[in-house]
Parts: C-alpha cells; structure tokens; sequence
C-alpha cells in the first residue's frame, strides 16, 4: 500500500431529535391523533472537525416541492446558541459557509415541515491542502463504529465527538488493532462531553505506527455523533461519519482516484469473523477478490485494483458483525474515504464532492439486486440562473455505474435526487482543482429518503 494507510475505527450512530440544537428529547414522541397532519422534521448532525485557516461548507438540499425552514447552529468546546434561520426553496441546493476553523468544530442543521439532504465539505488551510465531504447524518446513539482512520508515520487521525443535546453525555473509547490487545486508556474511560460541546481525541497519539485501527466509543449516559478526521503530512484530508451499527453486509462504492483502494475490516467482539468481499462494476455483477477471517477484537485491510465506478461489497459468516470502511487512493496527495452502508434505498440525495474548478464530478450508482433497476437523476440548482436538469437510465441487476458524464457536469455544485424503481446505493465521486483537476479528491455516500408517498 502507498502513503495511504487504514485504520478501522468504530463508530456508532446517531438518533433523530426534533426541536431545539440545544434540547434532547429523551424516548420517542407521543404519537399525534388520528386526524392530526402529518409533519416532517429532522435534524442533522455534522460532526466535520476542522482546522487553522480551514473553510467549509455546507449543503442544503430540497427535494419536495414546498419551502422548508431551517435552523443551522455550530458547535465547538463551547456550547453553540441559536444560529441562522434561512428557507429552503422547493426542488434547490442552497450552500452556506460553514464554521470549520477548529478541530472541534460540528454543525448542526433542524429543518421544519419538510424533507431535506445535508452534506458538507471542508477544505484545509495552511499546510493541509486537501478536501473532504460528507453526508450529516440524523440518528443519533449511545454506540458508535469508525473506520477511516490510519495512524502511520505521517497520518494524523482523530475522533470528532459531538453532543448537541441538553443532558451530559458519559462514554468509554477502546482502540483495536491487527497485532496488539485492545487499549482501553483509562483516560478515555468515563469521558463527560458537555451539553452543546463538540470534543476531539487523538487516536494517532494514542496507538501510534498502526495500519489498521478499530475504534468503539461507547456510552453510559447521554448521546453523541461522532465523525472521523484524518490528516496528512503530504496536506490531505479524508473525512468519514459514523456508523451507528455493525453489519453483516456493506456495500462501499468508489470512483476516480488513482485505481487503488483499501478495505477495512473491523471487528470489535470477542469471536473471529469470517467474510467475503466482492466487487462490481459495470462489466461484472461481482467478481471474489477477497475470501477469509477477521480476528477477535482486531482490525485489518483488503487492498483493492479497481478501474472506474466500482462497489465493494462484503458479507460475513454466519450472522457475525463487523465495521467497514473504504479509502480510495487519489492520484495527487488527497486521499478520499468512506464508511459505505449497510443498507439500500430507492431515493437518495446525493451532496456535491468538488468544491472548485477544475473539476470533474461523477455519480455512482450500485444496484446490488436481481432484477435491472430503472433510475431516474434530478439536479437540484444551486443558483438561480442554472435550469434543472433530469435523466433515466437503466442500472443492470449486480452492476456498478457512474451517471453520464454530461448530466454530472451540469451543476457540479448542486446536489441531485436519484428515485430508483428498485433498492440502490448512490455515492458522490470526485476531483476537483489544480492544474489537472485532481488536486482534491473526495467520496460521499449520499443521504437516503424515505420512500415517496
């Protein structure tokens, strides 16, 4: 593997609250009566990170057809207060800066009566010259699982933990390797993360010189979001959200890069985990590169050749649980990286991954299924003077492909709805800046939806 290498970290989810940044809504809501309306809301967390001199920014995409009010707050050490309040336009991608000036920065973004995607980029500053993108994610937890991380000589990998909520939240880390017993430090046992505070923690510090790493942040008490950063010395930035649960199939798409990838495989209980991976593309409905065994609480990789839109796709044995993750190797010194999904959908949004010209964008669609699956792609503008723009294409069953190139060049900084006659994965793949256009490089799994009514 070149200057790239893995860690598996374990991340673990995050719960959809409605209401204030600041309140926690501790057990479900009442349900409304019978003839009461019906009303969408959600509220996302982005646990970004940042940096020195770093910028960022936000994506916020409405699929639907009514305006949605939104309410975007940032966090950090300190406790956030109320922050923008904005409306959405119907079937637009609005972009907004995004406060990513600390290692400790997060976002929070509540949308009202209404359906939304939210994605962010964030962009180094400095000596850190590299580009990350992301999906928030809307379902906070007590547990989390995270793979993205790589704490060789040279690589500088952190959790991002964030606890947007009213009541102290109290957790454990435990760090995981191929060739070491676990690390429970007991300075990372009984943590408290304030209400409204975002915390880092430097995982490279703490298991030094590892390819692969697994991480469990556990908690006692209270929730939390937690996200990955991962830093490089050569200036990249490979960022990956949380996983609120252990798989027992991951599908992880990639795109672009330089044609090499690494899997990560974590496994976080005290029982071996055997598992298959294999790969599609547009040629082939999968192909075995990988059949073998995980050890007990330890982490390690599968590297990947892949040429053009691909998905790994793993599976385990016999109903044992793990942690995936993937980073894809760009052709400059900015990596990109994923946490894959463990589940399908039939609508996504699917947030930009370039954030400067010159850049070439591209969508990938996975349809892990038996039967061909019909997908039809909707830009959302990101500006007013930029027409929206739509196609159809077939996904054959098993296959891997990207959109056509002319439909994800359109509008390279909007966000795009896939609705798919069948279950499909949809992920952001792109390069971006520079001479070249490959400076950047960056993946983002996109943001599935409920099915449309």
């Amino acid at each position: 593997m070149r200057r790239t290498s893995w860690v598996l970290a374990v991340v673990v989810g995050v719960a959809v609250v409605v209401g204030a940044v600041a309140a926690d809504r501790v057990g479900p809501a009442a349900p409304p009566a019978a003839d009461a309306p019906t009303v969408t809301s959600q509220t996302w967390y982005c646990p970004h990170g940042g940096g020195r001199e770093w910028r960022g920014t936000l994506v916020l995409a409405n699929p639907g057809t009514d305006t949605v009010p939104v309410r975007i707050t940032s966090l950090g050490a300190k406790p956030g207060e109320a922050g923008e309040a904005l409306e959405l336009p119907p079937e637009r991608t609005v972009l907004r800066p995004l406060v990513a000036d600390s290692p400790d920065a997060a976002t929070v973004v509540e949308a009202f009566d209404g359906e939304v995607g939210v994605g962010y980029l964030v962009r180094g500053g400095g000596s850190q010259t590299g580009l990350g993108a992301e999906p928030c994610v809307s379902t906070p937890a007590t547990r989390w699982w995270t793979s993205s991380l790589s704490t060789e000589q040279g690589d500088h990998a952190s959790l991002v933990v964030m606890n947007p909520f009213r009541a102290q939240a109290v957790f454990d880390i435990a760090l995981f390797a191929a060739d070491s017993p676990p690390v429970r430090n007991p300075a990372w046992t009984d943590l408290r993360l304030g209400p409204g505070r975002t915390a880092t923690f430097d995982v490279s510090g703490e298991l030094p010189g590892k390819e692969a790493v697994a991480a469990v942040v556990e908690g006692s008490a209270g929730r939390t979001v937690v996200g990955t950063l991962t830093t490089t010395d050569g200036g990249g930035i490979r960022a990956a959200v949380a996983s609120p649960v252990l798989g027992t199939r991951w599908i992880l798409p990639t795109a672009a890069g330089e044609g090499k990838a690494v899997l990560g495989v974590g496994v976080t209980d005290e029982d071996p985990v055997g598992f298959d991976v294999v790969l599609r593309s547009p040629e082939s409905l999968r192909t075995v590169v990988f059949g073998g065994e995980q050890g007990a609480q330890s982490a390690g990789t599968v590297e990947l050749t892949v040429e053009g839109p691909s998905a790994a796709e793993l599976t385990t044995d016999e109903g044992g649980g793990v942690v995936a993750g993937l980073i894809s190797l760009g052709e400059a010194d900015d990596d990109a990286a994923t946490g894959g999904t463990t589940a399908t959908a039939s609508r996504w949004i699917v947030t930009p991954t370039a954030a400067e010209e010159p850049w070439e964008p591209s969508i990938v669609l996975v349809n892990p299924g038996e039967e061909d699956a019909e997908v039809t792609l909707r830009t959302l503008p990101s500006a007013d003077d930029i027409e929206p723009v739509e196609v159809t294409i077939s996904v054959r069953a098993g296959r891997a492909i990207t959109a056509p190139r002319a439909f994800a060049e359109a509008d390279p900084r909007g966000a795009v709805l896939v609705s798919s006659s069948g279950p499909v994965v949809a992920l952001g793949a792109s390069t971006s800046s520079g001479i070249r256009g490959i400076a950047w490089y960056a993946l983002a799994l996109g943001v599935p939806l409920a099915d449309a009514a």
